[in-house]
Formats: structure tokens, sequence, C-alpha cells
């Protein structure tokens, strides 16, 4: 009883952090509509585009798609195609299910560890942008960040899953 409640309560804490880190991307949304409304009214008002925010607004975009990962994940707003496995039993659309939760944590867990590992090499190659010269490596962190999230949000998935079977 106590694991459950205490497994509940980590379950609980993840789903915070993954709404934080979700209204991060949102301020990031918040930013790229401010920098793209600034761009286009300088270019109309004073035929001066802003240098650069097509660049920041790529890498912030990126950053953005990252952070609402896990959220989607939590919320299970990812799109899943099941028209074969419904027509299959119950017993093995689980089976399925867990044997897919599991593949999918480990996937993001790779993504999130090849990307940080590309990270570190950016940075020690000093890896810039053309035009502003911003240091790549931060972007490749936050893509990390984000797929590891949601390998973490597929390991709660599968765990719940081996609970709900062995109950």
């Amino acid at each position: 009883m106590e694991r459950s409640r205490r497994y509940e309560t980590l379950k609980a804490r993840f789903r915070s952090l993954c709404r934080i880190v979700n209204a991060v991307g949102g301020l990031l949304l918040i930013t790229i509509m401010v920098m793209i409304t600034a761009d286009v009214i300088s270019r109309s008002l004073f035929d001066s585009p802003i240098d650069g925010v097509f660049e920041v607004v790529e890498l912030l975009m990126a950053s953005l798609v990252s952070l609402g990962l896990a959220h989607a994940g939590v919320q299970g707003a990812h799109v899943t195609v099941d028209f074969l496995v419904s027509n299959l039993s119950a017993t093995l659309q689980r089976v399925i299910d867990l044997i897919n939760h599991l593949i999918s944590a480990v996937l993001f867990g790779a993504i999130c560890w090849k990307s940080l590992e590309q990270a570190l090499k950016l940075k020690s190659y000093e890896t810039t942008t053309v035009l502003l010269e911003i240091r790549l490596y931060p972007f490749l962190i936050i893509l990390g960040v984000g797929a590891g999230l949601l390998g973490i949000v597929y390991l709660f998935y599968f765990t719940d899953r081996v609970i709900e079977r062995k109950s």
C-alpha cells in the first residue's frame, strides 16, 4: 500500500513537472508570435526586416515542440492508429499496448541520450547559427530533455499496465 501511494505521488509530481515544462513552451510560443509580428510590422512600415528573426524562430519552434511532448503524452494526446489492433482480443490488445509503451520508452530514451551526446559535441565544436551566431547546443539539450520526459511518460504507462495486469 505504501509503495502504491509513493508511486502515485511520484506520478503526480511528474505530471506537474510536465505542466511546467509545457508552460515554458507556451511562453516560447508567445515569444515567437511577438517576434514574427514585430518583424512583419518592421518590414511593412519601415521596409526593414529584423535581422535573424528566422533563425531565432527556427530554434524556438524546435524547443517549443520538444517541451510540449511530455505534457501531450501525459494527456494521452498523441495520435495512435489502432485499426488493426482493435479487432484483436482484449488480452492481445493489452499485450501489444504493453510492448508499444516499452518500445516507446526505449526509443525516446535513446533520442534523449543521443541528443545530449550531440549537444556536448556541438558545445566543444562551438557550433553556431550562421547569421546571429547563436550557440546550438542548448537547443539540443532542450530536445533531449523533452524526449527524455516523454520516455518517462511511456515508462509510467508501461508500469501502470504491468500493475493493472497483476491486480
